[in-house]
């Protein structure tokens, strides 16, 4: 609170009842994704020829700040539903959700997500034929699928050891049904825990520090687990560091389209060097022959031997 003033312990006391159950959600997410028996024994990364050069070459992968992602609609699907479970909790009866939702729209219309932490995001495949990530991500076919065994990789990139970072990797989830339910329960949950009718919510840095923020914390990494069933044929598989705000981490910054995205990169040939098992060669029927001759000299140049090149066989059109 303001002033010096500490939190009464009852208020405090219900705060630390609702981040557990709220962290409790995110965890059972976590779980239900880890404990898949089916997770993809090899994970594929589509880029194009100057992609395939720089991750051999450099050794490194880029993890891009979501808020420089592809689609910036990922983030609003996966949020929306937390407005619509603030509002029915609102018709209800619940009034004081409206100042929830009033401090929401400010939190998001400001772009203030550098308050609750960083988070950047690499993301693979697991499925080598995807028609669309051929052409939107590896040059319309004519580009590269890199393929890495999941669980080296996966082990390297959670040991890098770097304090004030969690390191996570889940495969995405195509289903609204579970994004609203994690949503709505933790609403509920906000609902039922917090005597938000007290006085002491007027404070606004209570209400801000101690209140929304760890809420749109929790419900920004739900819903960086899902993503609109649309994409379900990409079968994304993610490899996230979510950073502490304070301090920030060193981002670097790379030229797209009119701006600088960030990034942080993850050194996986020093860390995992026998991960990477393949690289397949897009399906446009633009010269293969070439593309395979070019993947070679890049893995010869960057000293890697062992690595299956191989033509997709899939048949494509390009757009």
């Amino acid at each position: 609170m303001s002033n010096g003033e500490t939190i009464p312990k009852d208020i405090n006391d219900a705060l630390e009842i609702f981040k557990k159950e709220s962290k409790r959600i995110n965890d059972d997410i976590f779980k239900e994704l880890i404990s898949n028996k089916k997770l993809p024994p090899i994970i594929y990364h589509y880029t194009n020829d100057i992609g395939l050069r720089g991750i051999l070459e450099t050794g490194k992968l880029r993890l891009t700040d979501i808020f420089a992602l592809n689609d910036p609609s990922e983030l609003k699907h996966g949020l929306l539903p937390l407005k619509k479970a603030i509002d029915d909790e609102i018709n209800d009866g619940h009034t004081e959700g409206k100042r929830i939702v009033e401090w929401l729209e400010v939190f998001m219309n400001k772009k203030l997500f550098k308050k609750l932490a960083f988070y950047c995001i690499c993301s693979f495949s697991s499925c080598e034929k995807d028609l669309g990530q051929w052409r939107a991500y590896a040059d319309n076919g004519r580009g590269f699928a890199i393929g890495f065994d999941r669980k080296i990789l996966e082990e390297a990139f959670k040991d890098d050891g770097t304090s004030n970072q969690i390191f996570s990797t889940f495969p995405v989830v195509y289903d609204d049904t579970s994004l609203i339910n994690a949503h709505r329960n933790r609403i509920k949950a906000l609902f039922r825990d917090v005597p938000l009718r007290r006085e002491e919510f007027s404070d606004d840095k209570l209400f801000s520090d101690e209140l929304m923020l760890p809420l749109v914390s929790d419900s920004l990494s739900t819903a960086l687990y899902f993503k609109h069933t649309a994409y379900s044929n990409e079968q994304e598989y993610r490899f996230l560091q979510l950073h502490s705000a304070d301090p920030p981490p060193i981002l670097k910054k790379r030229y797209r389209n009119y701006s600088l995205i960030k990034y942080r990169e993850f050194d996986w040939l020093n860390l995992a060097p026998k991960a990477l098992k393949e690289i397949i060669i897009g399906p446009s029927e633009d010269d293969q022959q070439k593309a395979h001759k070019f993947a070679e000299d890049c893995l010869q140049a960057a000293g890697i031997d062992s690595v299956k090149v191989i033509d997709s066989d899939i048949p494509y059109r390009a757009l």
